[in-house]
């Protein structure tokens, strides 16, 4: 389970230069945790943030809509938010 005082935030450099490195290669990437509903929401929310300069509401509004179940704990959310702030 994922815990809400993990430190995220220290993954995402790493996560979108992997998406990124598969992209130029023209490869796909599954992003999944075990649950699918907090650590990988947060990783490809966190991207599309990061990448595509979108705010943190319509990129988790994409996200939802493409995976409903989707669970973000607090502690990502805080994470997410202080992104949010940055851009």
């Amino acid at each position: 389970d994922d815990i809400e005082w993990e430190n995220i935030e220290q993954y995402f450099s790493e996560i979108n230069n992997f998406i990124e490195g598969a992209r130029r290669c023209k490869k796909s990437v599954l992003i999944f945790s075990y649950h699918g509903k907090s650590r990988a929401a947060t990783a490809v929310v966190q991207y599309l943030m990061n990448q595509y300069g979108m705010s943190l509401d319509k990129a988790y509004k994409l996200v939802k809509s493409r995976r409903p179940s989707i669970a973000i704990n607090p502690g990502f959310w805080r994470a997410l938010n202080r992104l949010n702030n940055k851009i």
